[in-house]
This record gives structure tokens, C-alpha cells and sequence, in this order.
């Protein structure tokens, strides 16, 4: 939460402002309407007014399925029977990332980092220059609108760096309006109570449908220490460990920290040295677990490749010369052992 609600406005106006995103439909918002006002002479209030959140939040809770969600259309023939191009196709993310941003600052997300003022308002902004916010950001100037800007930030045309850049930048400054009124006489939307974890989460979730629908590999990062930066995916069972791993109450900071080393996206081969480093030394602190929980030598073993390669300790025997893939094998290997501990100790408890 980032600003406080001013206190005319009421549980309604914050449910409509929800309900009129959440759904495609205005049938959510119409109900609630009819339930809690006199705004509209047509139709007859429900047999169950939701004259409270709490009752209207029951009959949301048993009635959402019915509504339709804000989803991208099912793909018509054309587009289910295409030929697949392999790899990135990066030719539509600007036009998506673009219409994406637009919406959302339609909306009012953009308002509490980029406030445009109002003229009506006494000791109030008058505005500010999204363009300077960014360029004390990111580096780079003249971005905002975006559609103006585009032959900047285009990742098809430039570096594509710009555009991660943007897109990790605009995560930390959206932030979701719960409140709004309309200002009729210069036919603008005022909004407050602004909760950026709300805004971020809904934007993570439709940038990365846009990535995945670009065909990278990289996705705006849900929890641990990167949340909200680009970072290299991996198949579903593989992100259900990394989640169950960084879900865990012990050694938190360590845990997120080594996950975010490895998975960045600019990852080398010494930051995924170091991830591997950092899941070692928790393992050392349960090596008498491993030993009670598995075959001697299986336990030995974890810690001898980290010691006879040049992972840990930097000696002359070390093993040098390998392929990058064994370092995710060993990363995964470590963090899916971390994770077996976890479940022991559960168990035990």
C-alpha cells in the first residue's frame, strides 16, 4: 500500500474499479451495482442483496467461473495451423509490449510513479516526466510514450538490452489504483490507494505471457531475490522445486541468493560457479543429516565433485577443463538434495 484511501470513498466504488478488470464482462460489476445502489432504474435487486464485502465476496467467490476472464482470444485457423518458426521470434513483442503498457496506464498503474496532476487541485504535481524517471533509471532517454519511442527500445531493431532494461524498470514503478473518481470537467479519471504489489504481480503475469508467446526463454521472476528481473525459465517440475526451495523458512536469504545467481539472465560461467558455492555450504551445515539419511558414500560424493572440480576451493588438482552443462547438472543436483533435506526434516518434526 502506498498512499491511504481518502475516507468518502466506500468498499463499492473499490469491488466495481476490481470487477470492471478482473472480468470482460460488466456482469459482476452490474450485480454488485444493483445490489448496493439506487445508480440504475432498470432490473430488480438480487434475491441476495451484498450489502457487505464479506456478502459480496461469498457470492463472488461462488459465482466467478461464470464470468469470463480477461484472456487473449483462443487462436483462430490460420494461427493453429501455421508452421512454427524455431526459437525467438521477437517481430510482434514490441507492438505487444506497447498495447500491454498502454492499457495498464489507461488504467491508472502508471498514475502514483508518473502522476499527470490536475489543474482543479490546489498544492498538488502538475506533472511529471515519465521520459526523466526512466532516463535516472535504465540510462536512456526520450522513452515515454512508448509508442513513440519505439525505434529505441524495439528488440527487434536494437539492443535487446534496452528492452529488458525497460521492462525490469516499468515492474518496479506500476503500481495498482484501488480507488478512482471521474473529474467530468476535464474529462480525466483521479485514482488513489495505490498498492504496488498488486500492480506487480499482474504485470509480471502479462509480460511473461507475452514472452512465452515470443518464445524466449526468460520470465519476470514471481518470488526470491530477483522478483520482477528477467531470468532464464525452466520446465515445470524443475520451477516447482525452485519454488518449494525458496518457500522453505530456513537459510532464506541464502537460498534466494543462489537461485538468483544462477538464474539471471545474464548468468556466466562464474556466477552459476558461485550459485553452486552458495547451495554447498548450506548443504555442509546438514551433512550429518545426509549421512544418517543416505548411503555414506552418496553423501561423500556430493561434496567430492564440488571439492576435485574448480568450484570451492581453487587448487591446482582441481578439474578445470569441463562443459558449462555440468554446472547446471550440479546446480540442480545440489538444490533438488536441499530440497530432500527440507522434506526429512519435515517428516521428523
Amino acid at each position: 500500500m502506498l498512499t491511504a484511501a481518502p475516507d468518502t470513498y466506500n468498499w463499492q466504488e473499490r469491488a466495481e474499479n476490481l470487477l470492471e478488470e478482473a472480468f470482460t464482462s460488466t456482469a459482476a460489476r452490474d450485480y454488485l451495482v444493483r445490489a448496493t445502489t439506487d445508480r440504475t432504474p432498470w432490473g430488480s435487486p438480487p434475491q441476495v442483496p451484498a450489502n457487505t464485502p464479506v456478502e459480496f465476496l461469498r457470492w463472488l467467490a461462488s459465482s466467478a467461473s461464470t464470468f469470463p476472464n480477461q484472456t487473449q482470444p483462443r487462436p483462430y485457423w490460420s494461427q493453429r495451423h501455421a508452421p512454427r518458426a524455431p526459437g525467438q521470434d521477437r517481430s510482434h513483442l514490441a507492438e505487444w509490449f506497447a498495447r500491454t503498457v498502454s492499457d495498464l496506464t489507461s488504467r491508472g498503474y502508471f498514475e502514483y510513479a508518473f502522476p499527470s496532476g490536475c489543474e482543479d487541485e490546489d498544492n498538488t504535481e502538475t506533472g511529471a516526466d515519465p521520459s526523466l524517471i526512466l532516463l535516472d533509471r535504465i540510462g536512456v532517454a526520450d522513452l515515454w510514450p512508448l509508442h513513440s519511442s519505439r525505434e529505441i527500445w524495439d528488440p527487434e531493431n536494437n539492443d535487446v538490452g534496452i528492452f529488458y532494461d525497460l521492462v525490469e524498470a516499468l515492474h518496479d514503478l506500476v503500481a495498482r489504483p484501488r480507488l478512482r473518481s471521474y473529474h467530468s470537467f476535464w474529462r480525466h479519471w483521479h485514482y488513489a490507494e495505490f498498492s504496488s504489489a498488486a500492480g506487480r504481480t499482474l504485470y509480471r503475469w502479462r509480460i511473461n505471457r507475452l514472452l512465452a508467446l515470443a518464445g524466449t526463454d526468460l520470465r519476470l521472476a514471481d518470488a526470491g531475490e530477483d522478483i520482477g528481473r528477467l531470468t532464464h525459465t525452466t520446465d515445470d517440475n524443475r520451477s516447482i522445486l525452485v519454488d518449494r526451495v525458496l518457500e522453505a523458512d530456513t537459510d532464506r536469504d541464502s537460498r534466494r541468493h543462489a537461485v538468483a545467481l544462477f538464474r539471471s539472465r545474464t548468468a556466466d560461467r562464474e556466477a552459476k560457479r558461485s550459485a553452486i558455492v552458495a547451495l554447498a555450504r548450506l548443504l555442509e551445515d546438514r551433512r550429518q543429516e545426509l549421512k544418517s539419511n543416505l548411503l555414506t558414500k552418496d553423501e561423500g560424493a556430493l561434496f567430492q565433485i564440488a571439492n576435485q572440480f574448480d568450484l570451492r576451493h581453487n587448487k591446482a588438482d582441481q578439474q578445470r577443463d569441463y562443459d558449462e552443462a555440468y554446472l547446471d547438472w550440479i546446480f540442480w543436483w545440489y538444490l533438488s538434495t536441499l530440497d530432500l533435506t527440507d522434506q526429512l526434516r519435515k517428516g521428523h518434526a
